[in-house]
C-alpha cells in the first residue's frame, strides 16, 4: 500500500495528518498556508472562520452585539469587525469577553470540518491554520504543528502593509 494509507479488513484507508499552523501576527503564516495549499493540502483558516461566525451565525452576531453594543449596526444588521478590532485589542478584558463568545463555536466549526473530512477520506494532509493555536485548544487535534517566526523587520513590514501599526 502507499505512504499515507493503512490496510483494515484487506482493503487500503487514507489516513489523515492534521497539520496546525500557528505564529505572531506578522510571521508569515498566510504564506505558508497558501503554498502548502497549492501543493494540495486542504486549509481549515481558523480566522476566516471566525469572520463566518461574525456574519452569518446570529447567535454569536446576537451575544457580542449585547457584549459590544457600540460595534452594532443596526441598519446593515452587522457587526462592525474592524471596530470589534479596535475594541478589543489593548483591553485583555474586553478581549477575555470576547474570546469566550467566539472560541466554543470555532472549537465547533474546526471539529465538524475535520469530521467531515475524514467521513469524505479525500484529504490526505489537512492545515488548521490558527495564530491562537493553543488558545483554542487546537494542539491535540493535529499530529503535527508548526509555528512560523520572522524576524522583527519583516514582521513589522508585513503589519505596515496590512494598515496595522505596532
Amino acid at each position: 500500500h502507499e505512504a499515507g494509507e493503512k490496510r483494515i479488513h484487506g482493503r487500503s484507508h487514507r489516513v489523515m495528518k492534521v497539520l496546525g499552523l500557528t505564529g505572531r501576527a506578522g510571521a508569515g503564516k498566510n504564506e505558508v498556508a497558501a503554498i502548502l495549499q497549492k501543493l494540495g493540502t486542504t486549509v481549515i483558516d481558523v480566522d476566516g472562520l471566525g469572520h463566518q461566525l461574525l456574519e452569518q451565525d446570529s447567535a454569536v452576531k446576537e451575544r457580542v452585539a449585547l457584549a459590544f453594543p457600540a460595534v452594532w449596526d443596526a441598519g446593515s444588521q452587522r457587526i462592525e469587525r474592524s471596530q470589534l478590532g479596535d475594541l478589543v485589542f489593548g483591553h485583555p478584558d474586553k478581549l477575555l469577553l470576547l474570546n469566550q463568545i467566539m472560541h466554543p463555536p470555532l472549537r465547533l466549526r474546526v471539529q465538524q470540518s475535520l469530521d467531515a473530512l475524514r467521513q469524505q477520506a479525500g484529504a490526505a494532509l489537512v492545515l488548521i491554520h490558527a495564530a491562537l493555536l493553543q488558545e483554542l485548544q487546537f494542539k491535540p487535534l493535529c499530529d503535527k504543528v508548526w509555528t512560523v517566526d520572522s524576524d522583527t523587520p519583516t514582521v513589522i513590514k508585513r503589519l505596515k502593509a496590512k494598515g496595522l501599526s505596532m
